[in-house]
């Protein structure tokens, strides 16, 4: 499937031999009983078809994509937890003495507990009930804290160009985007981007040093595409989620399960998609070449049905991006000043060859610029190489230099005499990619690694 989304051409392909669930676990479960920054829970009440709670029902949770299990046993209050368990789907059986099975489905976020109260019916436990979930609550009741939590599906088709994995944190409440100078990529109720927290499976992904979360050539955290949910908590989060005090970023990323599932996408993005710059028009700067190509492709699936799990992510970036600069060139008084200083330096030899050059750079003065070194000036700005050789050196304060072939300075630069400057485009290339594998094993119903 092809379509164009915010001026980039996308293809996607989607793939799955679904036997279960596509959505994913990854739990490591220690002697503890509450939520983690890697795993959620289920609680619930059990009641009767009046209300009276009903203690010591059995409830049994398994996960869809895995077909793990795990059990708990009703309070006297009729309240059960089940602690510690991986992002994804889940079905909750419970049982007792003198009522029918009743199960429910039930999804769940790292980091948040989700609500499952079962209302039994009367009759022969060999018969089964399936009720509906109640609608996820808005607000949280059990603590302060304003969480948002993004589904794998809506992860993937925001648009997102770079696949950066903290993009979609800026559609959080409270979050604003730095479209200005500075650090990090958005802010959130006012705190700066360095305030922000974000974890992946857990481990910190921020910069040690400036305590960001941009990395790399572009200064992107590549890996969107291995993302199976997002949870931004904005404000009143308890001392789990570390020590900052802006947004707290945790992503989990996708995993097998007892079904083959994957995707493959391109994106593409060129010059012949986009206008020109409103400051190119103004200076009838031309439109400047632009192209960028975006990938990523995953796989996942069982190695040992119900034990082991593999998945395997690959994107990446190779795209020209283009910059504005403003390029200098000698005008007629200073060609002049020039020659008559090679002449009075007894280089008239160097005349014609010079008249070469400023010929070259008076008609085609907008050529790509590279940095020059040299002992003899400490502000040598721009420079344009002249394929015969000598260099036509702009300074910073927008006189000119010239050096000769042999490397020695000609003539310097010359007060009360001027250069013509020119707005020209230089293109930027750069490419970026990653690989990331995962395995999650079940040793048992209380050990599984990833």
């Amino acid at each position: 499937m092809q379509f164009r989304q915010n001026g980039w051409i996308r293809t996607t392909v989607t793939f799955a031999m679904l036997l279960g669930g596509a959505m994913v676990l990854q739990i490591s479960q220690p002697m503890a009983f509450a939520q983690t920054l890697i795993s959620g829970n289920i609680v619930g009440t059990v009641t009767d078809p009046t209300g009276a709670v009903v203690p010591g029902a059995a409830v049994t949770v398994k996960n869809l994509a895995t077909a793990s299990t795990w059990k708990a046993t009703a309070n006297t209050a009729g309240q059960y937890r089940v602690s510690l368990l991986g992002p994804g789907s889940y079905q909750v059986t419970v049982e007792a003495p003198g009522f029918k099975s009743t199960g429910m489905k039930i999804d769940v976020s790292a980091g948040s507990s989700s609500e499952a109260d079962i209302k039994m019916t009367l009759g022969n436990a060999s018969q089964t009930v399936e009720v509906s979930a109640s609608a996820v609550p808005l607000l949280h009741t059990d603590d302060a804290q304003l969480s948002t939590v993004f589904t794998m599906q809506q992860v993937q088709t925001l648009p997102n160009p770079g696949n950066d994995l903290t993009f979609i944190a800026q559609t959080s409440p409270g979050a604003v985007m730095n479209t200005q100078s500075g650090y990090g990529n958005f802010d959130v109720f006012g705190l700066p981007a360095t305030s922000n927290t974000a974890t992946v499976n857990g481990g910190y992904e921020n910069d040690p040093f400036l305590n960001l979360i941009n990395s790399g050539a572009t200064n992107l955290l590549l890996g969107n595409n291995d993302i199976a949910t997002v949870t931004v908590i904005g404000n009143a989060y308890n001392a789990s989620f570390g020590g900052l005090g802006g947004a707290q970023l945790n992503e989990i990323t996708r995993s097998g399960s007892n079904s083959f599932h994957g995707n493959a996408e391109y994106w593409w993005n060129g010059r012949i998609m986009n206008a020109n710059d409103f400051f190119n028009n103004q200076t009838k700067t031309p439109r400047p070449f632009d192209n960028v190509n975006q990938w990523a492709a995953a796989i996942g699936g069982p190695i040992l049905r119900n034990k082991t799990f593999f998945f395997f992510n690959t994107e990446g970036l190779r795209l020209f991006l283009p910059s504005r600069a403003t390029v200098y060139a000698p005008d007629a008084s200073y060609i002049k000043n020039t020659l008559a200083n090679l002449a009075a330096n007894g280089l008239s030899s160097e005349i014609p060859a010079y008249n070469n050059v400023f010929s070259y750079y008076t008609s085609s003065p907008a050529y790509a610029t590279a940095p020059v070194s040299t002992s003899d000036t400490a502000a040598v700005g721009p420079a344009v190489a002249n394929p015969s050789g000598p260099l036509l050196c702009s300074l910073n304060s927008g006189g000119l230099l010239l050096i000769n072939p042999s490397g020695t300075i000609a003539c310097s630069q010359q007060t009360g005499y001027g250069t013509k400057t020119f707005n020209e485009t230089a293109t930027n290339f750069t490419k970026e990619w990653l690989i990331t594998a995962r395995i999650d094993q079940e040793f048992s119903d209380k050990d599984r690694l990833f």
